[in-house]
């Protein structure tokens, strides 16, 4: 085990070659490919059915992201000047937002409500 990259490096014996000697190979695996003798194979294998599940929600969640972010945005209207304003009054009304707290971020929290809601 080399414990900065994090690898288990395990010695499978091939097949003898035509010289009749086994030859051996290391191979790096991580812990998920694993299976001790000691371990209990149902936790392991709900152990890998875990780890591919969450791998497809993250690989579709990233694809989602990615149409989403390159979406084409030519054609989308944007909010009119008296929305906008009464999207910045009404964010205004909060007591911490009141004292000029949401000034610095208005563009691009009126950029980001244009993109996705209009």
């Amino acid at each position: 085990y080399d414990e900065e990259d994090a690898w288990f490096y395990v010695n499978f014996v091939t097949p003898p070659d035509q010289a009749g000697l086994p030859g051996q190979t290391d191979h790096p695996l991580t812990r998920l490919q694993l299976l001790f003798h000691g371990e209990d194979p149902e936790l392991f294998a709900d152990r890998v059915k875990f780890a591919f599940e969450s791998l497809k929600r993250v690989q579709s969640r990233a694809r989602l992201n990615f149409v989403i972010d390159n979406m084409p945005i030519d054609d989308i209207q944007c909010l009119d000047v008296d929305q906008v304003s009464r999207i910045l009054e009404l964010a205004k009304n909060s007591t911490v937002l009141k004292d000029g707290g949401i000034e610095p971020v208005a563009n691009d929290l009126v950029k980001e409500a244009n993109l996705d809601y209009a």
